[in-house]
């Protein structure tokens, strides 16, 4: 089955974002220095700005190439990653022996995209691969293949973390995914991934989505990952251990940790439903359900493009001084942990 995606974001690579906060949208071309001197000539001062402009054709004009050795590129802008991608998606479903079970999945293929990297998306516990399907549609659509399992062991009547995430190792080998896959789950999923990315070789990364730990399986595995595991938080609360979350990805050497502000623990499934929020509710006093949840997928979507390798500039969002950061924190939607 197709998937229509929407192209509002562009393919990577796209420096024209639209943001609402402002400063993310603003490219090297708008805040270029000649900019300024284009729109304010001061008075009188004609002819000095005509003998830079004849040093400058010089410059051009010369095949020393010294100028364009010396200077840096502009930076890149990362493209607003809540948006869609430009990449047509298709899913299919399937199944595999991995050893404890037969695990049924369902694969998000980016029609056309060279090279696409893995993602591995689980979802949480009591829940299913239903509840991630729009976030894995979103992620695919900028050029990643998803693969979004049915956990074995995610139930009140078969719970086996560390299990499960054998399970997504065995998966990923037996389905042929490249070296640097990376690992991302909501809730129990979560802590699935980190034992996924701790186990697995050739893991990439691990994301949590306000992953929760149970019987300290994430705090006794974190300590050895050997790549980084970063994690999306919501407010404290029973459905998330009380954000437990925190411990566990501070557990690990490499990690960088956001609280997404005013997030309940349903805001981190696409789609979420009234089951979940029947017990996980949260308040809406500055952000909407809409805005939290689009400010995830573009954490969830920025990170896995970063990681990946696929576009770096998607660090922009996960990085202290760079535009997104800063726009984000500056808006409240989120919080450095």
């Amino acid at each position: 089955m197709l998937v229509a995606l929407a192209c509002q974001g562009g393919k990577v690579g796209d420096t024209s974002p639209v943001v609402e906060t402002g400063a993310p949208g603003t490219t090297p071309e708008d805040t270029a220095p000649f900019t300024e001197t284009e729109d304010t000539e001061p008075t009188g001062e004609t002819e000095e700005t005509e003998d830079t402009e004849e040093t400058e054709d010089t410059e051009e004009t010369g095949e020393t190439g010294e100028t364009g050795d010396t200077e840096p590129p502009p930076p890149t802008e990362s493209p607003d990653y809540r948006l869609a991608g430009s990449y047509p998606v298709a899913d299919a479903d399937g199944s595999v022996e991995v050893g404890s079970c037969e695990m049924s999945y369902v694969s998000y293929t980016p029609i056309g995209a060279p090279d696409a990297p893995w993602v591995v998306l689980s979802h949480g516990f009591q829940r299913s691969s239903e509840n991630v399907a729009e976030l894995a549609a979103h992620l695919s659509s900028w050029g990643v293949t998803v693969v979004t399992p049915q956990l074995c062991h995610a139930t009140i009547f078969d719970a086996d973390h560390e299990q499960n995430g054998v399970d997504l190792v065995a998966l990923a080998a037996a389905l042929g995914a490249p070296p640097g896959t990376l690992y991302v789950g909501h809730s129990a999923g979560g802590l699935a991934s980190l034992v996924a990315a701790g186990r697995d070789a050739a893991a990439g990364a691990g994301l949590g989505l306000d992953p929760v730990d149970t019987d300290d399986i994430g705090l006794d595995a974190a300590p050895s990952l050997g790549v980084p595991y970063d994690a999306l938080l919501g407010e404290p609360s029973f459905c998330n251990s009380d954000r437990n979350g925190l411990d566990l990805a501070f557990a690990v050497a490499s990690h960088r940790v956001f609280a997404v502000t005013e997030a309940d623990h349903c805001d981190f499934e696409a789609p979420t439903d009234w089951l979940c929020e029947l017990g996980c509710w949260g308040t809406n006093d500055a952000f909407s359900d809409d805005e939290i949840r689009a400010t995830i997928a573009g954490m969830t979507t920025s990170w896995s493009m970063w990681r990946s390798g696929l576009d770096p500039a998607g660090a922009q969002w996960w990085t202290s001084g760079e535009t997104w950061h800063d726009a984000l924190v500056a808006a409240g939607a989120i919080a450095p942990k």
